[in-house]
């Protein structure tokens, strides 16, 4: 994203990452009929018969806050720039 910000090209970054940059003005999306398919996030971790309750609270959380957190961004990023800020 450095390089993008000192004008040296374009990047291609997720959209929570460059998000705050693109609601500055400082970046712009372009190209967006190339952007890629939304991929599914996955959790990893060992199936066990009782897993811990940290794993578990995590996952949960995981699971509910994420499309939310996701979600906002994609919502921010189709409002007017004016609207954002």
């Amino acid at each position: 994203v450095d390089a993008a910000l000192a004008g040296m090209g374009i990047c291609q970054l997720p959209e929570f990452y460059v998000l705050p940059y693109i609601c500055a003005g400082e970046l712009v999306p372009i190209l967006a009929e190339f952007a890629p398919e939304e991929e599914p996030v996955w959790a990893v971790y060992p199936q066990r018969r009782h897993l811990l309750p940290k794993i578990s609270r995590l996952v949960e959380a995981l699971r509910v806050e994420l499309p939310i957190a996701l979600g906002s961004s994609r919502d921010m990023l189709d409002m007017p720039r004016q609207a954002i800020e």
